[in-house]
């Protein structure tokens, strides 16, 4: 994991910045390589029947537009079949139909474990 998020910020280190720091909310333009994958974002939601487009939905557009991130997620073994079939395992059959839809999938309780819990003790146990 620490390789892919070292490429990426390789990758991110590339793009021109704004002197002086952030721009301010009003002056920011969406590029029409971002309007293209917000659209292909859409499409994806479209045919897996959700509502809203969510994060998933960008990720498959990133991988389907073969940009950098493409590119990384190829350069690791991720294809996009894997990737799809990583998102059904985690989606199961939940739809997004909310804004929040990563609080419906109990990812986190499903291929996660708690460490900051306390195991059981022998007198719980029993």
């Amino acid at each position: 994991m620490d390789a892919i998020k070292l490429k990426v910020q390789r990758e991110l280190e590339k793009f021109p910045r704004s002197p002086g720091g952030a721009e301010a909310p009003e002056n920011i333009q969406i590029t029409v390589r971002l309007n293209r994958l917000v659209a292909q974002a859409e499409e994806e939601a479209r045919r897996m029947k959700d509502e809203f487009v969510s994060v998933e939905h960008l990720l498959v557009a990133l991988f389907d537009e073969g940009g950098a991130a493409a590119r990384i997620l190829k350069e690791f073994g991720v294809t996009r079949d894997k990737l799809l079939k990583a998102l059904q395992e985690v989606r199961g059959n939940q739809r997004v139909t909310s804004q929040n839809p990563e609080a419906t999938y109990e990812a986190l309780e499903r291929y996660g474990r708690d460490l900051t819990s306390s195991p059981p003790t022998a007198s719980s146990t029993r």
